[in-house]
């Protein structure tokens, strides 16, 4: 049995968790106390269907369609320009590709690394 109280002081963001793998581990993070944020991709409707499984199991959950990964504090001195990205140039970037202006932008990594090459 889950200890339904161990995760209540948390907010966890499951990516991936419209179907399968993420969203047993959402289920489970919920089940365990957590709030949860259900982040997807491109399938809505499985997303919206976990949270209201999680709500209706009165757990608190939100479908989220928008995730900005911020790990540039560990190559701060490492880019050509000698510093970490402002807010005044990763903010504009993270509101167009949540916009439908980049809708045409699909499965693309776009690295705002101040001209750091990093190998993926």
């Amino acid at each position: 049995m889950v200890n339904v109280s161990r995760l209540s002081n948390k907010v966890a963001l499951v990516t991936g968790a419209s179907k399968g793998i993420g969203a047993g581990i959402a289920t489970a993070l919920a089940a365990a106390g957590a709030r949860l944020v259900v982040n997807y991709s491109s399938d809505r409707e499985g997303a919206e269907h976990v949270a209201r499984a999680i709500i209706d199991s009165r757990g608190e959950a939100i479908a989220v369609d928008v995730l900005v990964n911020n790990v540039g504090a560990v190559l701060a001195g490492k880019t050509p320009l000698g510093r970490l990205g402002r807010v005044t140039d990763i903010a504009p970037l993270a509101v167009f590709l949540a916009s439908d202006e980049s809708a045409w932008i699909t499965g693309e990594v776009i690295r705002a690394a101040g001209g750091l090459v990093v190998a993926t």
